[in-house]
């Protein structure tokens, strides 16, 4: 009988039915506890062995002839106690994806806590249900019993709590742990009730202190009477000890020396030499004696029955409790697995795409280790149907179960024994006829077990099925059977369902060639040393190699002879239909090579074009940069130059004075005024034409004409510029007509409209807004005539303060600055004095 699992959703705890046999009917807890309070299952489902329920649809018929149940008694070899014991036996794959998932998640989540932290403390954990089955209905558990449930509890906390510090890393874990109850006090009661033998200890209850002292008085009593007998009767006894028969106190009289020691007979030896006599001087000691051991065991009686009591009143937590080890045991069970066959973690896919590389089968893993040669396996949406082919014993079949065992086992939550990059299409289904299937008491032969079990495949199979067929076709007639086979093969791939088949049919081998969808996949076979290498080699055909191997086993060079030209006329038409199709995709591969070659140069013209792009805008950015910067600069150098005319003329006394000022001024102007073109012939400013930009010292072309103010724009290398026509000259020396020449400036200054205030508030702005907005109030400073004048920009961190004095520093229309006094705002100004 089976004991069947409850689905797991991967987002709440696992819900399992606990087993009637071991926890009965549900109680009531008499208090809150740590934990769900969550009633009980009322119990599992049964089934026979032949019939397998749970929470998927895979077929029982699969699950045998793949040895399911071989992989999970390893599975169950990994447990430590027989609740996680239990759930390993009871494994199944299951099919919703988000289900697997989940599983998934556990096992790597324990395997890597097992690396990082080590295994799971699960020391003093044992399996207490069937004592909580007795305890709750109403039997008195035994103080071995009682003394496994106080370690187990407390094991159990322990347990939850080191879980608890690691939950941000292994957060399903954790919640597997959630159940868990605390019970600390019942788990402190029942441990301080029992002493290190596992006896009830004389602190369990003041009275069996009483008592057993009283005990121990009586006893000692009756030890000191007999010793007195012994003492004074020494030749009659046969030894001069004292010893017990039927929990009274004897002495070992000589059967002949009976009336030395008067008294009531308890026993003799076998010889009849000895007599166990109760000496008439201790017979009412000794009443005395059984009289405190009655009161004792009534006591320790009542102390189990009232122990029993406190277990049962809080049933539910402890079966939760044992739901939560079970599972936490069954997940360590799974790590433990993954590390013994080396298993990895495949992607997952709702489509069935299956690709496994260096795919193991896990039982031979188990027993030959590293001498299993893996292999690469795949059926996906572009060949959904694999045909393996080659000689017996060459791996075919172990080929399919490693297949189906992997798919398997990572349905069930475990880590098949594959390379990483691995992927598996969880499927709703898995169908697999493998093996000998005659039936004896059915009256079917070989062919007819095959075929009754693959009409009952195409009965079920869908999109969402993976159907694995051995030997297809085999057990009767070649043509009809090969006949039979590519109609079964036909009908699964218009079903949709992906199909694994191995065949020795040459007419099966061909329907890759002729039909799409369909690939081969071939066992390598050393014909040298007539063995198998267990190599499956993708897209090719494998051959049977019967005659060879026949050969090489001693077959007579005539039958080998006859058998190769009766071989000859048949091989010649598949074998120039095979070298066909192999010319076929030779060239697609030639023609398929060329193209990845004019791709991947592609790929390199375009990274060598985006390298080369990146530096084009690298060089534009770092151009326009130095182009801000120069031009920055000279208006700096104009500002001061300009400001220290102004306060020339500021300081004009005369008339001599103001004439040497405007002169002064003049010069500045045509100083700074770019030199003109030299005369020449005349010639009309157009778009396109090429013309020098003297500010840059670089020629550009003409985007544009000039507007209403003189400014257009002129193509100068990457960058396209703004400036006057007066900026530009022609590269042919010609002079430009197109528009008149700008009036001369005269030596006027004119003042602004509005002048500047006596202070600037900047207190709120950032640097980079700041600087500038300074860099204007000064400017309207000097063209207000001002001497001196106040900016204010707040303590705060000093970033703002230290960002203006660093460029005050260097400011030519400066003449000095400092901090503001105490009565002007401190540090928190900075007063300004202008040339």
């Amino acid at each position: 009988m089976r004991i069947l699992p409850i689905p797991h959703d991967g987002r709440a705890i696992l819900v399992k039915r606990f087993i009637v046999e071991n926890f009965g009917a549900a109680r009531q807890a008499p208090f809150q506890t740590p934990g769900p309070q969550r009633p009980l299952p009322a119990g599992p489902r049964r089934c026979d062995d032949d019939e397998v329920r749970y929470n998927g649809t895979m077929d029982a018929k699969t699950l045998k002839v793949l040895e399911w149940d071989a992989l999970i008694a390893l599975l169950a070899a990994q447990a430590s106690h027989a609740m996680g014991h239990e759930r390993c036996l009871a494994l199944r794959p299951r099919v919703p994806l988000d289900e697997v998932s989940a599983a998934l998640r556990i096992t790597t989540e324990c395997r890597e806590l097992r690396q990082l932290a080590g295994e799971l403390p699960q020391g003093g954990i044992v399996d207490i249900r069937p004592a909580l089955r007795r305890a709750a209905q109403g039997l008195t558990l035994a103080g071995e019993d009682l003394l496994a449930v106080g370690h187990t509890l407390r094991s159990a906390r322990r347990l939850k709590d080191w879980l608890h510090e690691r939950r941000d890393d292994f957060p399903a874990l954790v919640e597997l742990a959630e159940p868990i109850a605390g019970l600390s006090s019942l788990s402190d009661t029942l441990l301080a009730a029992f002493d290190a033998a596992g006896s009830l200890a004389d602190s369990a209850s003041p009275e069996l202190a009483r008592i057993r002292q009283r005990l121990r008085e009586a006893q000692s009593a009756v030890r000191h009477a007999l010793q007195r007998i012994i003492s004074a009767q020494a030749a009659a006894l046969q030894d001069p000890i004292a010893t017990l028969r039927g929990d009274r106190f004897v002495l070992p009289v000589r059967a002949d020396a009976k009336a030395s020691v008067p008294g009531l007979v308890h026993d003799q030896s076998g010889s009849g030499q000895t007599l166990y006599i109760e000496p008439l001087g201790v017979v009412e000691l000794n009443n005395a004696v059984r009289q405190r051991q009655l009161d004792a065991r009534a006591e320790e009686e009542r102390i189990l029955a009232d122990l029993t009591a406190q277990v049962a009143a809080v049933h539910d937590p402890i079966a939760w409790t044992c739901e939560a080890l079970g599972d936490l045991d069954f997940a360590q069970a799974k790590a433990r697995l993954a590390d013994r066959l080396r298993g990895e973690l495949p992607r997952l896919n709702r489509k069935g795409n299956t690709r496994l590389f260096k795919a193991r089968h896990p039982l031979l893993v188990e027993r030959l280790g590293d001498a299993v040669v893996p292999i690469d396996m795949q059926v996906e949406d572009d060949h959904p149907i694999l045909l393996i082919t080659g000689p017996n014993t060459g791996g075919k079949t172990v080929a399919l179960k490693t297949l189906g065992l992997c798919v398997l086992m990572t349905q069930a939550g475990l880590l098949p024994p594959v390379a990483r990059g691995s992927e598996v299409g969880v499927v709703s289904e898995l169908f697999a006829d493998i093996g000998d299937e005659q039936s004896l008491s059915q009256n079917l032969s070989t062919f007819s077990g095959h075929m009754a079990n693959i009409i009952r495949i195409l009965a079920q199979a869908d999109g969402r099925t993976l159907v694995l067929l051995d030997e297809l076709g085999a057990g009767t007639d070649p043509a009809e059977g090969a006949a039979l086979g590519r109609a079964i093969i036909e009908e699964l791939q218009a079903r949709g369902a992906r199909l694994v088949a191995t065949t020795h049919y040459g007419e099966l081998k061909m329907l890759a060639y002729q039909r799409a969808g369909v690939r081969n996949a071939a066992v390598e076979f050393d014909l040298e040393t007539l063995s198998p290498t267990y190599r499956l080699l993708l897209g090719v055909s494998g051959q049977s190699n019967a005659v060879a191997i026949a050969e090489r086993l001693g077959l007579s060079e005539p039958l080998v002879a006859r058998s190769r030209e009766l071989l000859a006329h048949r091989a010649t038409e598949t074998s120039e239909l095979v070298a066909e199709v192999e010319r076929d995709r030779h060239l697609a591969a030639e023609w398929l090579q060329r193209a990845e070659k004019a791709r991947n140069r592609a790929e390199a013209l375009k990274h060598e074009y985006d390298a080369k792009l990146a530096a084009w805008h690298q060089e534009r950015r770092d151009l326009e940069a130095k182009a801000k910067e120069r031009v920055e600069q000279q208006v700096r150098s104009a500002k001061g130059e300009i400001a220290a005319i102004i306060r020339d003329l500021q300081g004009v006394r005369t008339a001599q004075a103001a004439q040497r000022a405007t002169e002064r001024l003049e010069k500045f102007q045509k100083k700074k005024k770019p030199p003109a073109a030299p005369v020449g012939p005349q010639e009309v400013l157009e778009v396109g034409k090429t013309v020098l930009v003297a500010k840059l010292g670089q020629s550009g072309k003409v985007l544009t004409l000039p507007d209403a103010d003189g400014n257009l724009k002129v193509q100068v290398g990457i960058l396209t510029v703004t400036v006057h026509r007066r900026d530009l000259s022609l590269k042919s020396g010609a002079q430009l007509v197109d528009t008149p020449p700008p009036p001369r400036r005269t030596g006027t200054i004119v003042i602004p409209a509005e002048p500047a205030g006596l202070s600037l508030d900047m207190r709120g702005l950032m640097q980079h807004e700041a600087v500038p907005a300074a860099d204007r109030y000064l400017d309207q400073a000097l063209r207000s005539q001002l001497r001196e004048v106040t900016l204010i920009h707040g303590a705060g961190s000093g970033a703002l303060r230290n960002a203006l004095r660093a460029w005050l520093k260097d400011n030519p229309a400066v003449a000095s600055f400092r901090p503001g006094g105490p009565s002007e705002g401190g540090d928190g100004v900075t007063r300004v004095v202008l040339r």
